[in-house]
């Protein structure tokens, strides 16, 4: 796609930078002035967009979205007009209309020029592509507006990625003071990441200064023990150690690029995992065969994240399907996948699974940290929408959740239904909004006790008395031993108003005691 995409560039053609500060030419180079930040937003998510086009639409839920569909509409019908008269003489090549869907025609952008480089393996390309890396993605635009925020996110995260990848090669593929400037550009990227400081510290050495390689290793120290309170990986410290032995560069620049997750006797392989992941949900023999798996690879491979995050998880999800147990037990879980983040920094499970394990122990703030570091790693972050959907819903902006999540369904062919129709119903419910939460969980096809019981509390929040109670039998049935306490412990809502609203509901239902 983005071969066809960059074909006009042998055509005449205007010219568009968004990566920085905002910039748009003519097609004879004079620039084009847009002050209308709107207007430089909606440009971007036109050029950002599958063959350069997005209906109207799409253009007011994540411009507008906070007002209703005919004031949207007409906000950006007049953004339009402000925009034609911007782009002067040039806005009959730029812009295209075809019945719902506005086109972005004849423009050559800096974007496909580096997600194209990104793909490559030619020195020209990654060097040309490095030079238009100047900032962030629209460094200079920023609107009030959080639904365009969250797109923004994901769009910076993708070249954030893209970027490092052309970096990392520019890194490895020179010498000298070169390599250097290359690998402080990497870091710049994101100093979180500590393969990024692995390769600074191995470009210092190749020229000989050992005290900056050193240096740099503290500067990486500092920065974990601030973000997450926690050491280096084994393999940045092992780096560490050996800059300035006799070891060769060969064996030094392993500890930049070895994967920890090579398979050995002993480690789980990759049938091993899909097994776990497919098994472990409501089966507590199952995940106690799980478990045992990953403790073997656990003493044979003690230096490898993967069964150690998978262990956590399996704790942590025996846990969410038996509240009634003994909370050491996501304790426990939360201490394996401390050590998980500990060995291997730089992998997004193993902070995907301190998160959800940080969220149930009420750590909001370090969860969405983590969650964050998660998403910086992830190559294609859009496949995390639905879980910070579920951070969004219980930080207490619930509003913010129902339209992400319902966007990661619309980019999911594959989403779950199940998963859909009942988390949208606990979005609704915690928006007050019971009626449309009774509808989202009546689609629900796998019912279980926690779902049957917000639906008799939505009834008994809408006085229908009756059929609340209908719904806390229900409740009984499916869970002879169900407690409102229990149940809420799975919700960790930071809002105190939010979690006294559920039980309210539950105990007018008659969930207090059973019936």
């Amino acid at each position: 796609m983005l071969e066809q995409r960059l074909d006009i560039a042998a055509l005449p053609s205007s010219h568009l930078s968004l990566l920085g500060p905002f910039e748009i030419s003519c097609q004879n180079g004079t620039s084009i002035e847009i002050p209308t930040k709107k207007n430089r937003a909606l440009i971007a998510i036109l050029a950002l967009s599958p063959n350069r086009q997005a209906s109207r639409e799409r253009l007011c839920g994540l411009l507008w979205g906070d007002r209703n569909e005919d004031h949207a509409r007409s906000s950006l019908r007049q953004s339009l007009a402000v925009l034609r008269k911007e782009l002067g003489r040039s806005a009959q090549d730029i812009l295209q209309f075809h019945d719902d869907q506005i086109k972005l025609h004849s423009v050559v952008i800096d974007v496909d020029i580096v997600l194209r480089a990104s793909l490559s393996t030619d020195m020209g390309e990654f060097r040309n592509a490095a030079q238009l890396l100047r900032g962030d993605l629209l460094s200079d635009t920023s609107i009030t507006e959080e639904f365009f925020d969250h797109w923004l996110a994901i769009e910076r995260r993708k070249l954030s990625d893209a970027a490092a990848r052309i970096l990392e090669n520019l890194t490895t593929k020179t010498t000298g003071a070169e390599s250097v400037q290359y690998a402080k550009r990497l870091v710049d990227i994101d100093p979180l990441r500590e393969s990024s400081h692995r390769s600074l510290m191995l470009a210092y050495h190749h020229e000989g200064e050992t005290g900056l390689a050193i240096h740099q290793y503290e500067v990486c120290s500092q920065i974990l023990r601030d973000e997450f309170n926690v050491l280096p990986s084994e393999r940045t410290r092992e780096l560490r150690q050996q800059i300035g032995s006799t070891q060769s560069l060969d064996t030094l620049a392993s500890h930049v690029s070895a994967s920890p997750h090579m398979v050995a006797p002993g480690a789980l392989t990759d049938e091993e995992f899909q097994l776990i992941d497919t098994l472990t949900f409501g089966d507590r023999a199952a995940n106690a065969r799980a478990q045992t798996l990953c403790r073997r690879a656990m003493n044979a491979h003690p230096g490898d994240a993967r069964p150690i995050a998978i262990l956590a998880s399996l704790m942590h999800r025996l846990w969410l399907d038996n509240v009634d147990i003994d909370d050491g037990v996501l304790a426990e879980a939360s201490t394996f996948a401390r050590r998980a983040v500990e060995l291997d920094k730089d992998n997004p499970y193993c902070h995907l699974v301190l998160t959800d394990i940080l969220l149930l122990q009420r750590q909001h703030e370090l969860a969405l940290k983590h969650f964050d570091r998660a998403w910086r790693l992830t190559p294609a972050p859009s496949k995390l929408t639905a879980k910070k959907a579920h951070l969004e819903l219980y930080l207490g902006n619930p509003k913010k959740a129902l339209v992400i999540y319902q966007e990661a369904r619309a980019v999911d062919p594959c989403f779950n239904e199940h998963c859909y129709w009942s988390m949208t119903g606990l979005m609704h419910f915690a928006l007050r909004n019971y009626e449309d939460s009774l509808q989202s969980f009546a689609k629900v096809t796998d019912v279980r006790g926690w779902v049957e019981a917000y639906m008799a509390a939505s009834y008994a929040h809408l006085q229908q008395f009756k059929k609340a109670q209908y719904h806390a039998l229900r409740v009984w049935q499916l869970c002879p031993d169900f407690s409102i306490a229990a149940n809420l412990k799975r919700d960790p809502y930071l809002r105190e108003e939010d979690q006294q609203n559920a039980m309210r509901g539950m105990t007018l239902a008659g969930l207090s005691q059973p019936m």
